[in-house]
């Protein structure tokens, strides 16, 4: 599921009126009466599909005797059977209707950042008076990514540091080396809205255990399936493992500075080529955090399982570092 995928909102509202007082901010008006008579969600087909981004559209249909208003949002995944317990929700925004009307309120959100040929479903939900309603699940595919038969083979894209693998330039979704990029869930292939253990892929429905990379099936290094840099930029290209930033950190020289005014540090290899990695932060809940720090996911689970492990940057220090899976981190791919 842009960086952080970007949500823009439009509700454009139909009222056919049967009298009485335009209260909207009533929230059911006075006198006797059912306030919200029916309320019917329609999800509609999503527009405009790209690679990275699509419209989600939908509408709300409410018949009420009082004033009334309410909210609607969208649930949005890759995951039809969890799509309303685990989806994303997507705000759309509010509505209201006069007494006695029957109200149609038109939704859409444009989502970017997405990934390349990837399945996604979505559903409009809405509440009004503490009646609810959610509509029918829609899917729609976003078009393939467009990539080179051996890509990052330029000098553009892929550095020789003179290690067992070469780095790229710049972070996955960044264009230029100082910019962060997208910020990822450790193992999950798309970007979201908000990080949180209850909107972590791989997670249970309690948010207590963990479906895959566990000590049930012993997997301790990302599948190709869910490594973020394979999935986008396919070819060669994955995620750096635990090992790879250890050679990383021990074999290059490490000098704190800026690149067009971004914070970050450039890694200096023996045969005098560079990357530069710059200091992003981490995404939790909806919030980007530490932002005087360089955090970039490994391939690698921590043996906790819940924690996997990272590349730390902060106040001159360079180590690995383990946290809970479910934040978002930035991911500086490489090439076998």
């Amino acid at each position: 599921m842009k960086k952080t995928i970007s949500l823009l909102a439009a509700c454009a509202l139909l009222l056919t009126s049967c009298g009485g007082v335009d209260n909207p901010s009533g929230g059911g008006g006075n006198g006797s009466g059912k306030t919200v008579r029916e309320l019917k969600c329609t999800t509609g087909e999503a527009a405009d599909i790209k690679e990275n981004s699509a419209v989600l559209k939908g509408s709300v249909f409410l018949k009420t005797d009082k004033a009334a208003s309410g909210t609607a949002w969208f649930y949005f995944g890759t995951d039809q059977a969890t799509l309303t317990t685990k989806g994303e929700k997507i705000n759309a925004g509010t509505f209201s209707s006069k007494d006695y009307t029957e109200t149609t309120v038109n939704f859409s959100a444009t989502l970017s950042g997405l990934t390349p040929n990837t399945t996604f479903y979505y559903v409009l939900a809405a509440s009004a008076d503490g009646k609810e309603s959610t509509g029918n699940v829609v899917s729609f595919k976003t078009a393939g990514a467009s990539t080179p038969s051996e890509p990052g083979e330029a000098d553009s894209e892929l550095v020789d540091l003179g290690l067992s693998v070469k780095w790229r330039a710049w972070n996955l979704g960044a264009t230029k080396p100082e910019d962060a990029g997208d910020y990822y869930a450790w193992g999950e292939i798309a970007p979201k809205n908000r990080y949180q253990m209850d909107t972590y892929k791989w997670s249970d429905a309690t948010f207590e255990t963990l479906k895959k990379y566990n000590a049930t099936d012993g997997l301790t290094k990302l599948a190709a399936a869910d490594d973020a840099a394979a999935a986008k930029l396919g070819g060669k290209y994955r995620m750096p493992t635990a090992d790879e930033f250890k050679d990383l950190r021990e074999k290059c020289t490490w000098t704190f500075g800026k690149v067009n005014d971004v914070e970050g540090y450039t890694v200096t290899a023996a045969n005098g080529n560079s990357i530069f990695l710059p200091l992003c932060g981490m995404r939790y809940e909806d919030q980007n955090l530490h932002k005087d720090y360089g955090l970039y996911w490994s391939s690698n689970v921590d043996p906790s399982y819940f924690h996997a492990l990272s590349l730390s940057l902060h106040d001159g220090e360079v180590k690995e570092y383990d946290i809970q899976r479910f934040v978002g981190f930035t991911i500086r791919p490489v090439s076998d």
